[in-house]
């Protein structure tokens, strides 16, 4: 993670060594390894709150989706060294303003119906392959609006979900009819 950091910082500040790069990463990010051991580093974490059934996906992988976001955010990154050159007490402030913005990238927040379809696809996949079917994961979410007094969907509803979530990089399509599940999805309070 750490190198994946540095990085990303060294990709939106170039004139930045790989030293300044790492003391950022060192003075402000706190670094702490998984609950659980992932048994393959392409596996990534998603975290769902049971009670305000969201959740969020955090990965490196997420900065390019928000191109828009991307742009805007690099564009004050640029100022914030701009100003920075000449004034180099604010350093640590502007090292501030860079991670704040990295992180805002890296993090992305899912809505009731993102969170629950990959929540639910967690807790029935077939734990060797980590794979689910379409319809199958179709029907408990169905049955999980039903319990909520929600009106049920139609398959291209839940497949347009299901597309989101393949955009996200959170599922991936396995054959015609399967879902591989590419992170780990953990309930948290």
């Amino acid at each position: 993670m750490e190198k994946e950091l540095i990085s990303t910082i060294r990709e939106k500040i170039p004139e930045l060594t790989e030293e300044s790069s790492m003391l950022i990463i060192d003075k402000l990010c706190r670094i702490q390894e998984p609950e659980f051991k992932l048994p393959e580093a392409h596996f990534e974490y998603i975290t769902i709150d049971e009670f305000n059934t969201k959740g969020s996906s955090i990965k490196p992988g997420n900065i390019v989706l928000d191109m828009k976001k991307l742009l805007i955010n690099s564009a004050e990154i640029g100022l914030t060294i701009a100003g920075v050159i000449s004034t180099p007490y604010l350093i640590p402030l502007a090292a501030l303003v860079v991670w704040n913005k990295v992180w805002s990238n890296v993090k992305i927040d899912l809505d009731e119906n993102h969170a629950m379809t990959i929540m639910l696809m967690w807790e029935n996949r077939d734990t060797t392959n980590n794979k689910i079917d379409e319809i199958d994961a179709y029907n408990l979410f169905n049955q999980y609006l039903k319990s909520k007094n929600k009106n049920e969907v139609i398959l291209e509803d839940f497949r347009k979900v299901l597309f989101d979530l393949e955009k996200m990089q959170c599922i991936k399509k396995s054959g015609t009819t399967k879902w591989w599940l590419r992170e780990w999805v953990k309930k948290g309070i």
